[in-house]
């Protein structure tokens, strides 16, 4: 019996210490859920509850922080909200190219950029007061939506600004690396079981 009490105890010693040497690894965090109408005006967005990330300059945290994004998520449509909106003393810039996009899971093209137009149907596009200044190739920022499946995935985005330390043309942006979005599968709806369907598995 001794020797039993021993092993147990040295068992359950063991699994404690695994339980605190494992690393614990957080998931990704998901998006608020709900939709947005991808037309420039973002009004029905809750930017405190909707905040998703930092975009810096090039893409490099150690940069500062230019812009910000912000995310909702349909589940019940599988479409991806974004809200990209530039930092108070800086401005957004349309470039020649397509220096605004929001790329999923590294794979190329874009899930949206600024040719993607805006008819309702994703991908779509819109820019946040552009020309709010008089100049029409100034922005605020961007909205766009895009499929996505519920799973986790890292998605990359950027806005084209006026460096404002210079104010030469450059990029706020995501790092490279990607940010971490999860989004749980919907659940599956479970019919209550009556119990002589129970009864009826063991016969």
């Amino acid at each position: 019996m001794c020797r039993l009490l021993r092993f147990l105890y040295a068992t359950l010693l063991l699994a404690v210490l695994l339980a605190v040497s494992l690393p614990v690894t957080a998931a990704p965090p998901a998006p608020t859920y709900g939709t947005a109408v991808v037309d420039g005006q973002y009004a029905e967005w809750t930017l405190a509850a909707d905040y998703y990330a930092d975009m810096y300059l090039s893409g490099d945290p150690a940069e500062p922080a230019e812009a910000k994004t912000y995310l909702r998520y349909d589940n019940a449509r599988g479409i991806l909200y974004a809200l990209i909106l530039c930092g108070p003393v800086v401005t957004g810039y349309v470039g020649q190219s397509a220096d605004a996009w929001i790329v999923l899971d590294f794979e190329s093209p874009a899930a949206v950029d600024q040719t993607s137009g805006e008819d309702g149907n994703p991908p779509d596009f819109a820019w946040v007061a552009q020309g709010y200044d008089g100049n029409p190739l100034h922005v605020r920022g961007y909205e766009a939506s895009f499929r996505m499946l519920p799973g986790d995935h890292a998605i990359v985005a950027q806005v084209g600004i006026l460096d404002p330390a210079d104010g030469t043309a450059a990029v706020a942006a995501l790092p490279a690396s990607g940010a971490q979005i999860s989004v749980p599968v919907a659940p599956i709806g479970v019919k209550e079981a009556s119990f002589g369907s129970i009864m009826a598995l063991y016969r």
